[in-house]
C-alpha cells in the first residue's frame, strides 16, 4: 500500500498533454513519481478533438502493511491536571490500539488523555500483511527532574 511508481511518457506532435487523475497538464515528455494508496488508472490525453490520443496504465496496489497517516499529541506539553489530545489516522488496517490503558480504537479518531507524568504513547496497527507502530509523547511540565546525587 502506498508503494512508489514512476510514470514515464513521450508524446510527439500535440502540445496539449494531460494526465489524470490529479496530475493535470504536463510536458510532452517526462516522468513523475506517484504513490497511490489504492489501485489507480492513469489516463494520458494528448491533442484536441479529432486528433486526440489516449493512453492508460493501471497501477494495482496490493494490501501491504497498514499506513499511519498521522499520530500526534496536542499540545505536546501540559501541566498537572491538564489534558492533551491524541489524534491519529491509519489506512489499510484491521485493528488499531494505543497502549497506556487506552486499548482498541477506530482507524481514525482522537481521545483526551490526562497523564500525571511524562508519557509515551504507542499506536499499533495490524492487518494480514503485518504490524506497524508509531509513537508520540506528552511531557508533563509539573515533573521536577534532579541531576546529580540526592542529598
Amino acid at each position: 500500500m502506498g508503494q512508489k511508481a514512476t510514470l514515464k511518457w513521450e508524446v510527439t506532435g500535440p502540445t496539449l498533454v494531460r494526465i489524470e487523475p490529479e496530475l493535470g497538464n504536463v510536458a510532452a515528455s517526462g516522468n513523475i513519481e506517484v504513490k497511490p494508496y489504492t489501485t489507480t488508472t492513469y489516463i494520458l490525453t494528448a491533442g484536441e478533438q479529432e486528433n486526440k490520443v489516449v493512453a492508460t496504465v493501471t497501477l494495482t496496489v496490493g494490501p501491504g502493511k497498514p499506513v499511519v497517516e498521522f499520530f500526534i499529541a496536542e499540545p505536546p506539553e501540559i501541566t498537572l491536571g491538564k489534558s492533551g489530545r491524541l489524534s491519529w489516522s491509519v489506512i489499510g488496517t484491521t485493528s488499531v490500539s494505543i497502549d497506556n490503558n487506552i486499548g482498541p480504537v477506530a482507524a481514525s479518531g482522537s481521545i483526551l488523555v490526562t497523564p500525571t507524568i511524562t508519557t509515551i504513547y504507542t499506536l499499533t496497527a495490524v492487518n494480514a500483511e503485518g504490524t506497524i507502530t508509531a509513537t508520540v509523547g506528552i511531557i508533563n511540565q509539573s515533573q521536577q527532574f534532579r541531576m546529580g546525587n540526592p542529598e
